[in-house]
């Protein structure tokens, strides 16, 4: 299907029509590109299990295992947020100032920030900010939506419970690829509790222990988004 170009002067038509050509190509690509991808992540076991997680889906799951490869290269889900750009860091400036009258270098008192890790895989971060937009837009029956409504209800913003929901749903990501088991929302099931709101873990985990490999808490209430 063309692109309809509308007020274009006749000077400019044939590079307009040249322009929607190259649209109408890269679309087809795209959908060419797509259908090939699902084809080959219905063949994988672990894309299909992956993908029963909440929001993930076949495409986000095959991306999932193409960066990944293996869950074996994290020891804890802490790890794993780090790497996808989801783990909760302190940044601060001029921690050091100097005596005017001695010209030493002494630590000040410095207000820490707190907000995402930088040196993530971006793609990875996409994957689950947006998984977790999924369930929060289109999944309004699904536990990990009610627990973000009953945190914004709670006082929480809606960015900070969205980054919330995208840690759990990497946590369980990681552990159901580690287990080789499917999602079951009895073991997802965080509750609600905390004076912040904070979903602390279920069942779901290993490890650490249960709050390390499934914790989706904030641990700290002004956390960026990124």
């Amino acid at each position: 299907m063309r692109w309809q170009v509308r007020a274009v002067s006749p000077s400019h038509r044939p590079l307009a029509d040249l322009l929607s050509e190259q649209v109408d190509s890269l679309s087809e690509s795209h959908q060419t590109a797509e259908s090939l991808l699902l084809e080959q992540a219905k063949l994988t076991p672990v894309t299909r299990r992956l993908a029963t997680a909440p929001g993930i889906g076949p495409i986000r799951a095959a991306l999932l295992v193409a960066i990944v490869v293996t869950p074996a290269r994290f020891r804890t889900t802490r790890q794993f947020w780090s790497y996808t750009g989801l783990a909760i860091v302190t940044r601060s400036t001029s921690d050091w100032t100097r005596d005017k009258v001695t010209k030493s270098w002494a630590r000040k008192p410095t207000v820490q920030t707190p907000g995402l890790n930088r040196n993530r895989q971006p793609d990875l971060k996409a994957i689950f900010k947006g998984a977790a937009t999924t369930v929060i837009q289109q999944m309004p029956s699904h536990p990990p939506h009610q627990d973000f409504q009953r945190m914004t209800e709670a006082g929480i913003k809606p960015n900070l419970a969205k980054l919330t929901l995208a840690r759990r749903i990497a946590a369980t990501t990681l552990a159901m690829w580690e287990h080789q088991e499917d999602y079951d929302p009895s073991k997802a099931r965080c509750q609600f509790a905390g004076p912040w709101g904070h979903p602390f873990a279920g069942s779901w985990g290993h490890g650490n222990g249960l709050n390390n490999r499934v914790g989706g808490c904030l641990e700290m209430a002004s956390a960026s988004t990124g």
